[in-house]
């Protein structure tokens, strides 16, 4: 038995996703494909009915987190916050995005690309980088910075952002242990300083798990790895890990 189909139905190659085109609420439909030398784009919007036709109420956002804390010390910052609920998403379901700014220079680094005024994630899907947790430890030099979070549904519909202004009057350097291997970020590159007597091994680890880079800082000595993107780095010398952000 065989069947003849149209060449216009022939894909070669493609995709589905869900995402909210119109922004309503609603995960719309979206397919994308390629065959007989064309590229086909077939997106369906969702509009939601019960059984006699009737609307069902839109998704709705979570709440904004609360109670929204940042702490400094030893070269740390600590952000805490109360857990957002959400009508239709459990709350142990919800997930969470951050970012901060340098007051000084008004670089933004964020966990998941999103626009921080209407709190609308720039990317969708199993790809978008979000916390479980209603914490985060972030390596960072001492200095004016404004904190946010947000929480976002299992639909990646997000809340605006709680946010939080770090201004302390006065600033303090961090000041390196004379024993230890530190670990810092000074103008978008990872500095690993080895103030012991002997040498240390060091690797700077990306979020996706891949290595960037390797090598070992003599004693007495500091070493610069530049060239790197925005993100959270995980840097592991002898006897440390460190958190770092990039941005």
């Amino acid at each position: 038995m065989s069947a003849t189909f149209p060449v216009e139905g022939l894909a070669r190659t493609g995709g589905n996703s869900l995402v909210d085109i119109d922004r309503d609420g609603n995960l719309d439909y979206s397919c994308i494909g390629y065959g007989n030398g064309k590229y086909r784009n077939v997106v369906g919007f969702n509009t939601l009915t019960d059984a006699t036709d009737a609307p069902i109420p839109s998704n709705t956002a979570p709440s904004v987190p609360a109670n929204l804390k940042v702490a400094y010390a030893d070269g740390k910052f600590t952000l805490t916050w109360d857990e957002s609920t959400d009508k239709e998403t459990p709350q142990a379901a919800l997930r969470y995005n951050v970012y901060a700014k340098n007051i000084g220079t008004d670089a933004i680094f964020a966990y998941a690309p999103v626009d921080i005024e209407t709190g609308v994630l720039k990317i969708g899907g199993a790809i978008v980088p979000l916390l479980s947790t209603n914490s985060i430890t972030l390596t960072m030099d001492d200095g004016k910075y404004t904190f946010g979070v947000q929480a976002v549904d299992q639909a990646d519909l997000a809340s605006k952002f709680a946010t939080f202004d770090y201004n302390p009057t006065g600033i303090s350097a961090n000041v390196p242990n004379n024993n230890a291997v530190r670990a810092f970020v000074s103008d978008r590159d990872i500095v690993i300083e080895n103030n012991m007597s002997t040498a240390s091994s060091y690797s700077i680890i990306a979020p996706t798990g891949q290595i960037i880079a390797t090598g070992v800082c003599p004693a007495g000595s500091k070493q610069t790895v530049s060239g790197l993107a925005q993100g959270v780095y995980i840097v592991k010398t002898t006897g440390n890990v460190n958190k770092l952000l990039v941005f």
